[in-house]
């Protein structure tokens, strides 16, 4: 058995002590995706919310209506539009600024959440394109959900 005498301890001070005592676990802060829909409402456990409704929304597209942003036509649909590609240039660096310093406050998890009307075009492809940059930038481990995904409610 241990005993930390917590009085005087920050939050920080008492992560750094359980890690000096008992080890770190994964090495790196966990960085998890999830893409959603607005019409649902927001995921509560995100740190970052990024609205990405400005683009174009593939629903109004018959042939891609009844996929989702994992299927390669949808993926090519929102990727290949200016947009996106702008969005995600600016995305990228600041997240390679921000996860270190997410990291030095000692943050275990950070959840970063990618939102459109629907939860099944836009955020999906947008999620599974920064979680496939991201491995090439963050040592740490990247889950992704796409919460909304399969949702039997009327899709916009």
């Amino acid at each position: 058995d241990k005993v930390i005498d917590t009085t005087y301890l920050t939050v920080k001070d008492l992560r750094d002590t359980l890690h000096s005592v008992y080890g770190a676990g994964t090495p790196g802060m966990l960085v998890h995706i999830v893409s959603f829909g607005y019409k649902f409402g927001l995921p509560p456990a995100a740190d970052l919310v990024f609205d990405v409704r400005f683009m174009e929304n593939p629903f109004y597209i018959p042939t891609l209506r009844d996929q989702d942003g994992r299927d390669p036509a949808v993926r090519e649909f929102v990727l290949g539009h200016p947009a996106t590609t702008q969005f995600l240039e600016h995305l990228e660096p600041f997240l390679r600024f921000a996860l270190p310093r997410y990291e030095e406050e000692k943050k275990a998890r950070l959840g970063i959440a990618l939102g459109c009307t629907g939860g099944r075009h836009r955020s999906v492809a947008l999620a599974e394109e920064l979680a496939r940059r991201l491995h090439d930038l963050w040592p740490g481990e990247i889950t992704v959900e796409h919460r909304d995904v399969d949702r039997s409610e009327v899709r916009t």
